[in-house]
């Protein structure tokens, strides 16, 4: 999902897959396919493009929305950072090392998903609570669930993600069924020359299917994870519990599970996110400790 930039040994800031999917997206606005001859050039472009230029703006400090932390920092401080800056993930730096922000990590919302996933248990009566409570709760300030048809340019979804800033869309049919869904990862698909930007023109359909060919697993080939990538987005319906939305993002894997009306013909109300379930589970630690 991303990468931490450094100058030498010294971290300055992040480049992730909605940063490459703008430039990407970029280069192709108002082109269609029939338009081969400026492919050519438009893949030169991408292949030259350097991380400096995909980087928002030369201050470290603007360019960098992702502030680093420390390794002797409490996994409870990194939360609050995730919840609070709105953030997906934090470069770690080494404190005994302040003044050249040497990075020797990462920590990610992910991560986090994954540990409360091993210990819920702890959660108490969280693991109780009903998916249409969460999505009052989570839906404060949050827009609709954004759907897109299965039919439409995948061009045209990578377009919606970075104009609304979200990381995924549900891809749905003529009825507004769930089929799957498409996310800025899927962006893979394109080659890592841009040797295939043609497939952007394609109907989401056929590109979901060369993404799942050619990149079948949830995680990479050196994670410890061997499970597939589902041929359709997963949803719960608002009467499941928090337990059922933590398992379905199993591990930490699946950044987002949508809430669907009905289990037979699902059609899409609304979707929680990992930051969803990140914020809840703060909002229950400190509950808790207001009352000691």
């Amino acid at each position: 999902m991303s990468a931490p930039v450094v100058d030498g040994n010294t971290y300055v800031g992040f480049i992730d897959m909605m940063d490459l999917v703008k430039k990407t997206t970029s280069l192709f606005w108002g082109d269609t396919i029939e338009a081969w001859t400026t492919f050519w050039d438009k893949e030169e472009k991408f292949q030259n493009t350097t991380v400096d230029d995909v980087l928002m703006v030369p201050s470290e400090w603007n360019r960098d929305p992702y502030p680093p932390i420390y390794s002797n920092y409490t996994s409870f401080h990194a939360l609050e950072l995730l919840v609070r800056g709105k953030n997906h993930r934090l470069a770690v730096l080494d404190p005994t090392r302040e003044f050249n922000k040497r990075i020797t990590g990462i920590i990610t919302e992910s991560m986090l998903i994954s540990w409360i996933r091993q210990n819920k248990a702890s959660l108490g009566p969280l693991n109780d609570w009903p998916v249409s409570e969460m999505m009052t709760k989570s839906g404060e300030g949050k827009e609709p669930c954004k759907t897109i048809n299965e039919n439409e340019k995948a061009i045209n979804a990578f377009n919606i993600m970075a104009d609304e800033k979200v990381t995924g869309l549900a891809v749905v049919d003529d009825d507004g069924i769930l089929v799957t869904v498409i996310s800025i990862t899927d962006l893979r698909a394109v080659g890592e020359s841009g040797e295939f930007f043609s497939r952007l023109f394609r109907p989401i359909k056929k590109f979901k299917e060369m993404a799942r060919e050619e990149f079948p697993r949830l995680a990479p080939k050196t994670h410890f994870s061997r499970k597939l990538v589902p041929r359709r987005g997963l949803f719960v319906t608002p009467n499941k519990k928090f337990e059922d939305v933590l398992t379905a993002m199993n591990d930490g894997n699946i950044h987002r599970v949508f809430v669907c009306d009905n289990p037979n013909t699902p059609r899409p109300l609304g979707v929680i996110t990992q930051h969803d379930i990140l914020k809840l589970v703060l909002e229950q630690i400190i509950g808790e400790a207001r009352t000691l």
